[in-house]
Order: C-alpha cells, then structure tokens, then sequence
C-alpha cells in the first residue's frame, strides 16, 4: 500500500472535532465496533491511517482539516458547489465555497443537490411513480437489514457483513459454523499474532508476514492489534516503517 505523505508542520490541533466526531460516527455504524466510541480523537485517526508515525497526513487534513490549517497546509484546495439553470455564461443562481475537512460539510452538499433535485417518472401497468434523480444509496436496504437485526434474524459483525443469528444455527446444531463465520475474536488473534512473532524468534517478523496471520484483515486492523499487543509489553519492534521487524519479549 502507498504510504500517504505527511504535512511535517500539522498537528492534531489543525483538525476539526466536528469532522472527526462525524467521521467516528459513521464507521462505528458501519462496523458495529462500540469500542470506537470510546478511542481519543488522535488514536482514532491512527487507527484509520490518517496520523502515521511521522505525523498527521494530507489524507487527514483533507477529511478533517479546520479552516486556517487548510489555508496554511493547503491554499486554494476548497471545493465550490455551483448551480446553473442553463449552459449559458454568466454568474451561477447559487454558489458555496468549502473550505473545511469533507467530514466537515458532506452533508450540506447533500442538501444543496437536494435542493434541485428533480423527480423522474417511470411506468408499471396503470401506475406511475416519481423518484428523484439523486439518492442516497441503499436507504432502504439499511433500514430492512436493521428490522431483521432487531428480530433476532441476522446479527452485524462488522464491515457490512451480516450473517444469520446465532440462535438459528444453534437450533439446528451448528453453531461452530455461526462461530467460523464471524471469525477469530481480537483477543484470539492476538494470540496468533504473538505465535508467529515468538516462533521467528532472533529474525524477528516484518509486517508483510503478519498479514499472511490473518488475510482477511487490512494492514490497519493488523496496526491496530499490533500496537494493543506492544501497549501489553508482549512485544517490541527494531526499525520503523516498512522495515521494521517485531519480536517477543
């Protein structure tokens, strides 16, 4: 993966709460992960790989970036809604300039497309119905995965991944199946992590081995554990970066 370039001089003061806190929002949703509520702001961007160990990221300043830090970091990179009723030359009917962290005006952009936001109409048998020509994806979709979740049908295990409850699996005894398909729990692969760290022994393990440990899981994911097991005092790395080697202690 390409690392993202740091800004050297920004810190985690040049980020906007509000940003952040929307950004927090929307990937606890989505992964049902409650823990996230409880991370600070700066472990939280770490975990997502918006702050690396040289610093806060242009990634970062870009999603969560507070006004005067976007104009010191990066002049000029404010984005410019306009609306035009026609092709023609001459002033927009409406135009609003952002410049603030995305996280920061997402949804007033969707208001100003809602604005204008004509309706289209189609045809079944004798009825015709209206839709607008923009929509926000899959609304209806989430809304009927969550009635099921709350029957007790499906459970969220995160990453947009559902499967059927475990109650349905257990009823028709399999319920090592329901356990295979959420997968390992953290504290377990930690463990397996910690195996193979110990089992390389004096060679120590490079961060590309790790993810070999667990493939279904992003180089992040894999961060994040990694630092959970080094905050334990388990284990400690020699060099930094891509080079850098993991060993137990």
């Amino acid at each position: 993966m390409k690392k993202l370039s740091t800004a050297s001089s920004a810190t985690v003061a040049d980020l906007d709460e509000t940003a952040v806190e929307a950004f927090r929002g929307l990937w606890k949703e989505k992964s049902a992960n409650n823990r996230i509520g409880n991370l600070s702001a700066e472990q939280l961007l770490k975990d997502a790989g918006a702050i690396d160990e040289n610093g806060v990221t242009y990634a970062a300043l870009i999603l969560f970036g507070a006004k005067n830090a976007l104009r010191k970091h990066l002049p000029h990179s404010e984005v410019i809604f306009e609306y035009r009723s026609s092709e023609a030359a001459g002033p927009a009917a409406q135009r609003e300039e952002f410049m603030m962290g995305y996280f920061a005006f997402y949804d007033r952009i969707w208001e100003l497309i809602n604005l204008r936001n004509d309706k289209q109409h189609y045809q079944e048998g004798m009825v015709i119905y209206d839709i607008p020509t923009f929509k926000p994806l899959n609304d209806n979709l989430r809304l009927r995965l969550k009635r099921l979740v709350e029957m007790g049908i499906i459970e969220h295990s995160g990453r947009n991944k559902y499967v059927l409850a475990r109650g349905l699996y257990e009823a028709t005894g399999k319920s090592g199946v329901h356990t295979w398909l959420i997968g390992l729990d953290r504290e377990t692969n930690k463990e397996l992590l910690l195996k193979h760290i110990r089992a390389n022994g004096d060679k120590g393990a490079p961060l590309k081995e790790l993810e070999q440990v667990l493939p279904g899981h992003s180089k992040n994911q894999i961060k994040v554990l990694i630092r959970e097991l080094q905050k334990s005092r388990l284990i400690y790395a020699v060099g930094k970066t891509s080079a850098a080697r993991w060993f137990a202690r």
